[in-house]
């Protein structure tokens, strides 16, 4: 698939996005710290808001592959592309320091619903070097290679700050 109709799959999903992003406790994107004294007597400041980075990239897979997740002895991954055809890749973007947040979504039905999410905090995949570690790659159908990364692996190293899930796999 092209670049623009992997766009326009996504932009379909973004209202779903927004929805599940607006539902998060606000304690997920900012810190609330008290004051320093000296702020505190001389500017009537008691706690002091800050926002974190807002930056969130976004990923919504199709249903195709969220139904492979569901199969027996399969789990849901984070797939990051890690070669695009001698252009700079969504991992070496992520490593540079891009995208606060990571969004991760799978298709209920390939028009705009969400089965499943996941909000992945990007400080937290850096500080553990996880996207640097060895993990299965495959490869795409546009010439792209992705890299699989269990949410499991992810949920063991708290990186999941938030998620959604609609659909139970029944074992």
């Amino acid at each position: 698939m092209t670049f623009i109709e992997n766009f326009t799959f996504a932009e379909k999903h973004m209202p779903a996005v927004r929805n599940a992003l607006g539902n998060m406790p606000a304690k997920t994107f900012f810190d609330i710290q008290t004051a320093p004294t000296k702020r505190d007597m001389e500017e009537a400041t008691d706690l002091i808001l800050s926002v974190s980075s807002g930056d969130i990239a976004v990923r919504i897979r199709r249903n195709e592959n969220y139904l492979e997740s569901l199969k027996p002895n399969r789990q849901l991954d984070w797939s990051v592309r890690v070669k695009n055809n001698g252009h700079k890749t969504e991992i070496d973007k992520l490593q540079e320091g891009f995208a606060r947040w990571y969004f991760m979504g799978w298709s209920l039905d390939d028009k705009a619903e969400l089965a499943d999410w996941y909000l992945i905090d990007m400080d937290k995949i850096r500080k553990n070097n996880i996207m640097k570690r060895d993990y299965p790659t495959h490869s795409n159908y546009d010439g792209t290679v992705g890299k699989y990364i269990q949410i499991r692996v992810l949920r063991f190293n708290m990186c999941i700050v938030g998620e959604c899930k609609k659909v139970e796999v029944v074992k």
